[in-house]
């Protein structure tokens, strides 16, 4: 993911040095939003996989939420995120109107949620095709 992106006039970054507070706020939103634990079904497309998820984040209310946790503005440091300043964010992406706007902020979306798997705050459950036997124990 790229340092800096700038959004509306505005620059945000990855916020990756997060407060307790942050990871709490970021863990009530994720299972909010009905992302804590993810069954991929047998036979999806790892794209048909993120449309679901980001569905399922949209459905929820909880997309642009998931995004502030995420982004915080650049001229701040990571540690400065707080509840209002996540507010301040989302407000500011739930208001893009330009094209490329939505096209960065879209692909900031698939990050996102590769990241909540990196740092476990999800657990992805796959399941075996039937044909297979069990392993012994």
């Amino acid at each position: 993911m790229p340092e800096s992106l700038t959004l509306g006039g505005r620059t945000f970054k990855h916020c990756q040095n997060s407060t307790i507070e942050h990871d709490y706020v970021t863990m009530d939103r994720f299972n909010a939003a009905g992302l804590a634990v993810i069954d991929m079904p047998e036979g999806s497309t790892p794209e048909q996989f993120v449309a679901e998820l980001v569905s399922r984040a949209i459905r929820a209310g909880q997309l642009f939420p998931l995004l502030a946790c995420m982004l915080i503005p650049a001229e701040l440091d990571d540690t400065d995120w707080t509840p209002a300043i996540a507010a301040q964010t989302e407000a500011h992406l739930r208001k893009l109107t330009g094209a490329e706007d939505k096209q960065a902020l879209q692909g900031q979306v698939a990050g996102m949620l590769a990241s909540f798997f990196q740092t476990g705050l999800t657990t992805l459950r796959t399941f075996p095709k039937f044909s297979e036997a069990p392993a012994s124990l």
